[in-house]
């Protein structure tokens, strides 16, 4: 146990080598010391995932009948349903800290000494009673070294509400070095939102169906004939655009998509599709303040967020980050599974390509005798997905000179996000 200790005190001092040389002269003298091993299993992870050192196991920490008390707690409200569930949680947990006011003073050194069960605990007792007291705890272990990346990101997210942490750039520990990071945090869903009732929306969807038809004439008698009962509704202008779009009427296109801007500022999808335009015209400037607040919002609808990583994507790829790109497509992927998205479906397809393209460059460059440049033009058309104006790219595309980004970018600063689970 010595030896163990040891390595744990090595480790904290950033001696990896020597930490590691002592748990195996631990394993040699006590081949059962379990605690030893996890340790070192724990350092064959990536840094960024890491919970080692830990000197001692949560049972060592916490009587397990301070945990059986918090788990019985915590069942009568989650049965309660989700609605009043969160707050029914947080109140039964703060009634067990009254009962263990010792709690109060462990979550800190779980969150920053705990092994693996341990840290999640503290994390989740914190996060799940929202008790202000721990609130402190939850900003140390986030600015800190200590524990997974992840975890440390998802603790930024009640602290940066209680204005412990400031809003924008933070610096963090990430990856094993410190950076300046701006966390996000966002809760996805799929529940349906209809702003419109009677024949308004019998109207709008049936123009709908008729765009995916590919009769945008019929779909923009439709809507013109909507917009007569509900002028200026910005999702029904926003399928109109997309409809004269469709019909090859550009100026008239980017007209209104210019007018729901004025109209509405805080519409998504018109806010996200003039950016696309700017980014189109080279006004890359305009495009990123106008996608900048969308950033800072909580919750988005499942089509929402596809407008606003594609708008992302573009803005992006218009600035040369390949790499940051591909960054905004895996979050995308994971904060949206469904197999049937043809706006993500479209950018796997074009990213896929540009890595085709990359490779080729790769290959060209070791051929001195066939260094021609490689630049095509983008040759795109306009359709209409959930109410985002997309680009529908065919099989070409410009390829500028490369930059390793290597992480997920908005134009600039590093990104943290952490999501919640998205409603069917």
């Amino acid at each position: 146990m010595l030896y163990h200790l040891a390595a744990v005190a090595a480790l904290r001092l950033g001696r990896e080598g020597e930490a590691r040389r002592l748990w195996r002269q631990a394993l040699d003298v006590a081949p059962a010391l379990g605690i030893a091993r996890e340790n070192l299993s724990d350092l064959s992870k990536p840094v960024g995932e890491r919970h080692a050192p830990w000197p001692f196991s949560l049972a060592q920490w916490v009587p397990q009948a301070v945990i059986d008390d918090l788990v019985a707690a915590s069942e009568p409200s989650t049965r309660r349903g989700q609605g009043d569930g969160d707050e029914a949680i947080a109140r039964s947990q703060r009634r067990v800290l009254t009962r263990h006011p010792l709690m109060i003073r462990l979550v800190p050194e779980l969150l920053e000494r705990g092994d693996p069960m341990g840290r999640e605990f503290a994390l989740r007792l914190a996060l799940l009673s929202q008790a202000p007291e721990l609130l402190p705890a939850l900003r140390d272990f986030a600015l800190g070294q200590h524990g997974p990346d992840e975890m440390r990101t998802e603790a930024t997210e009640p602290v940066q509400d209680a204005g412990l942490i400031p809003p924008g750039l933070v610096r963090m520990w990430m990856q094993g070095q410190w950076r300046e990071v701006r966390p996000l945090h966002f809760a996805v869903d799929g529940e349906p939102v209809e702003r419109h009732t009677g024949r308004v929306q019998e109207w709008e969807r049936e123009a709908i169906r008729l765009m995916h038809a590919n009769q945008p004439e019929r779909a923009e008698r439709l809507l013109r004939r909507a917009l007569e009962a509900a002028p200026d509704a910005p999702d029904l202008l926003n399928n109109l655009a997309a409809a004269l779009n469709r019909q090859g009427r550009k100026e008239e296109f980017r007209a209104l998509v210019e007018r729901i801007q004025e109209l509405d500022p805080d519409y998504l999808f018109g806010r996200t599709n003039l950016a696309i335009l700017r980014i189109l015209d080279g006004r890359i400037d305009e495009a990123r303040a106008l996608l900048q607040p969308v950033m800072a919002r909580k919750h988005f609808h499942v089509s929402e967020f596809s407008a606003l990583m594609h708008a992302q994507l573009e803005l992006c790829m218009a600035e040369g980050e390949v790499d940051g790109a591909r960054a905004w497509l895996d979050i995308w992927k994971q904060t949206d599974s469904d197999p049937d998205n043809a706006m993500r479906k479209m950018w796997e397809e074009r990213l896929s390509a540009r890595s085709r393209l990359r490779d080729l460059e790769g290959l060209m460059s070791r051929r001195p005798r066939q260094r021609k440049a490689m630049m095509v033009s983008p040759a795109c058309n306009w359709t209409s997905s959930a109410g985002s104006v997309v680009p529908k790219t065919r099989c070409s595309m410009s390829v500028p000179p490369l930059r390793a980004v290597c992480r997920v970018r908005f134009c600039g600063p590093t990104l943290l996000y952490t999501k919640r689970a998205r409603a069917s």
